[in-house]
């Protein structure tokens, strides 16, 4: 009766390891960055002139535009979580305008906990809440093949913090692209919340994210850990604080 049990034990114990490994398994999704205006005209022109756009205002677009081409964002995710951020291989210094402008937010979502929130450092280093089902998808029957996945289209709106110094809130129109194939709810820079993986997004026309690599049982990682350092803030705390620096300003 003891050998049984023992038995029986050691066969849940078994089980629950090989849940829990599954559940913990990592994968890593590559995303390049691009634009969709490739034959932008950077040439200083007399009506630039006039603009007073100096040499080194368009030799800082020329190089934000090349460095948009060359940089790689990974998303990280198993069972439980994601966290999407930029792959660190600039050499860009901290105080470099062009390190300003880049893309450096994290996107962490927990399934478990139901959490969702993006990580900025501007005015301050703020984790920002945002709705656990943030976007409302309309999801097409449009497909295209996308790196051997068959994928589906989906759109949404939203608008983004209200930005003081033109006295509005912009508003987004991603459309991404996303494969049942992989049925994981998660996506680039917080795209997600659909049933399977976006393998393609873009924002308004103008940023656009593909996918370039994705390694299943990805073991360069152990965990996903959630950013440790920020305060917590919801959008509207962020908004009324934005708003007291430009009234102080």
């Amino acid at each position: 009766m003891l050998k049984i049990f023992k038995k029986g034990f050691c066969f849940v114990l078994l089980n629950l390891i090989c849940v829990n490994s599954v559940s913990s398994q990592i994968t890593r999704v590559t995303y390049k960055s691009s634009v969709y205006d490739r034959d932008v005209n950077l040439t200083k022109s007399t009506e630039e002139k006039k603009k007073g756009q100096s040499d080194k205002q368009i030799g800082l677009l020329k190089e934000f535009m090349k460095n948009q081409e060359d940089t790689e964002f990974e998303l990280l995710y198993n069972k439980r979580e994601s966290l999407y951020q930029k792959v660190e291989k600039l050499s860009i210094g901290e105080d470099s305008k062009l390190s300003k402008i880049l893309d450096n937010n994290k996107y962490y979502k927990n399934l478990e906990k139901q959490i969702k929130f993006y990580q900025r450092d501007k005015p301050e280093l703020y984790n920002v809440i945002v709705p656990f089902d943030e976007y409302k998808w309309e999801i097409t029957n449009e497909m295209k093949m996308v790196d051997g996945y068959k994928c589906y289209k989906a759109t949404t709106t939203y608008e983004d913090i209200y930005n003081p110094h033109n006295d509005r809130k912009l508003v987004f129109t991603p459309i991404v692209w996303f494969t049942p194939d992989i049925p994981a709810s998660f996506g680039p820079k917080g795209l997600d919340g659909l049933p399977g993986l976006v393998l393609e997004a873009s924002i308004n026309g103008k940023k656009y994210l593909y996918v370039s690599k994705i390694e299943f049982e990805y073991n360069k990682v152990k965990e996903i850990e959630r950013p440790k350092r920020g305060k917590d803030i919801t959008k509207e705390e962020l908004e009324a604080k934005i708003l007291e620096n430009y009234k102080k300003n």
